[in-house]
């Protein structure tokens, strides 16, 4: 309020009405005293000033526009006031614009930490964090479980901060984006590793492919507890090439091929590496019989060989 009134009187003085002379009178000659400008702040007309005595100012510092003007020298806020401007003119236009913030919305910044309550209400934070007007989108990515704890959270930490509802909509809305986006990539992500997983146990099994995945299965009955199965099921891992490996190879290893078929898991077949090993092996033992077309054992060697080469190479004819 001091400040406005100031201001106010800085305008009345500028147009004559009021506010005291501030006493400087200006000789225009040695025998007429000249009247002393009343240009004041305060209110009524302005006093006449002394007698000029017919001498110019005298030189040195300039005295401020407002001394001599008892309104503001005598009141140490006002004083203060008038020091931040160089002139009458300066402090009327400050006047001008301070008036014109009058009635207009504005916020003063809080000092105190408290204070701040008050501001973010008049900013438009709602009355508690279920005023916030966010919810489940309805156009999740297939396999994205929306997590309404996180959300309450969520809320309770936008209202703590002082977050209007646009505020918090827009937050919420990037929020559930980039959980999104972060679950597709991820998911197209694990079907190329997935992918490739599998083409690599494909090409190391060839053949022994399908019997291998009927091993793990067989291992895992036999030996996998039934929480760990149902757990494999659910998330997805039961078919996860590396989980065939792994058990298909324990099962190939300890149940043997007489229990795998007696479980009706069908031949286990022969890996690309077992079919390496008994071709070398064949070649060996029955090298004499597979080079003398007289020898008695000749063609069940090369029928054997044959077999053999067949489910090495099932693409390719083998004579």
């Amino acid at each position: 309020m001091v400040r406005n009134n100031f201001y106010i009187e800085m305008l009345r003085a500028a147009d004559g009405t009021g506010g005291a002379g501030d006493g400087a009178g200006a000789g225009d000659d040695k025998d007429k005293g000249g009247a002393g400008a009343g240009a004041g702040a305060g209110a009524g007309a302005g006093a006449a000033g002394p007698p000029g005595d017919g001498k110019g100012a005298a030189g040195g510092e300039p005295k401020p526009w407002y001394d001599g003007n008892k309104f503001i020298m005598e009141d140490p806020v006002r004083l203060t006031i008038a020091k931040k401007y160089t002139s009458l003119e300066a402090a009327i236009n400050a006047g001008i614009s301070s008036q014109q913030m009058i009635g207009m919305d504005k916020i003063t910044i809080p000092k105190a930490e408290a204070d701040w309550e008050n501001v973010y209400n008049a900013l438009g934070r709602p009355k508690d964090a279920a005023g916030y007007d966010i919810k489940q989108p309805e156009d999740l990515p297939e396999g994205l479980q929306y997590d309404k704890d996180l959300e309450n959270g969520f809320r309770e930490a936008a209202h703590k901060a002082g977050l209007n509802g646009k505020q918090a909509a827009e937050l919420h809305k990037f929020w559930v984006g980039f959980a999104s986006n972060m679950h597709v990539n991820g998911q197209k992500a694990y079907a190329t590793e997935r992918a490739t997983a599998e083409n690599e146990l494909k090409r190391d099994l060839g053949n022994a492919y399908d019997g291998h995945v009927a091993a793990a299965k067989a291992a895992l009955q036999e030996y996998a507890d039934p929480k760990f199965i149902e757990f494999l099921e659910s998330s997805g891992y039961g078919n996860h090439p590396e989980i065939v490996r792994i058990f298909g190879k324990i099962g190939r290893e300890t149940l043997g091929e007489d229990k795998l078929k007696g479980l009706n898991k069908g031949d286990p077949g022969l890996t690309p590496a077992e079919l390496d090993a008994q071709i070398a092996e064949h070649r060996s033992k029955y090298n004499d019989a597979l080079q003398d077309k007289m020898h008695p054992d000749h063609q069940s060697a090369v029928d054997k060989l044959t077999t053999l080469m067949k489910l090495k190479f099932p693409e390719r004819k083998v004579a």
